[in-house]
């Protein structure tokens, strides 16, 4: 399916054919009137503009595919869809709706039975965290990302998984450092993914 070429173009950086595809693709979604379809091509735009550093305009396309994704009773995609929520929401501030996103996204993972994709709200939690300057909690939580990562066989060597993160992270750089985070980070590998759960779960103090 174009939908599926579409992201397979994005990862490997051919831009131009991805939104030829994703064009495509919207065509023939409001031709035949599949959800499915749109919401797969609005997830797409959303991609789109966040790689473009657009996160003003991917929440509104990842908010439209996520309502059709609910319509259509689809658990997994939900999640995939919360997350990127969640991060657009955190990259412009609004982060009471990256937190509720961030939540629901890792409690259907918990449900689900996915230890290893809870690892990816995790990661998401501690760039929240880290945006709102508690650096200790991110540390923690960051630690717990990566531990549950390495579990998995989830290649860490590029730090955060994506790179509205990395961006994030790296945005607070000189704060997010020294020995007292290095330890937290450490002490978050220490927790299990249960212990990880109910931390990113609880209110920031």
């Amino acid at each position: 399916m174009s939908i599926d070429f579409a992201l397979y173009k994005f990862d490997h950086g051919d831009r131009d054919e991805a939104k030829a595809l994703i064009r495509e693709s919207e065509t023939i979604a409001e031709r035949l009137a599949d959800r499915r379809l749109l919401a797969g091509v609005r997830r797409l735009q959303g991609v789109e503009a966040g790689l473009e550093q657009r996160p003003g305009d991917a929440l509104p396309l990842f908010e439209a595919s996520l309502a059709l994704y609910r319509e259509l009773g689809d658990a997994w995609f939900c999640g995939i869809l919360q997350w990127a929520v969640g991060v657009a929401s955190t990259l412009l501030g609004d982060f009471a709706r990256a937190r509720s996103n961030f939540q629901e996204c890792i409690q259907a993972s918990w449900a689900l039975g996915n230890r290893w994709a809870v690892a990816y709200p995790l990661e998401a939690f501690a760039a929240l965290a880290v945006a709102q300057g508690q650096y200790p909690r991110g540390a923690r939580l960051l630690g717990a990302a990566e531990a549950i990562r390495s579990e998995f066989g989830i290649s860490t060597e590029s730090g955060a998984d994506h790179p509205a993160l990395r961006q994030i992270f790296a945005r607070a750089a000189a704060q997010f450092t020294g020995p007292d985070l290095i330890a937290a980070r450490k002490e978050g590998r220490g927790l299990s993914a249960a212990q990880a759960v109910a931390f990113a779960l609880s209110p920031p103090t």
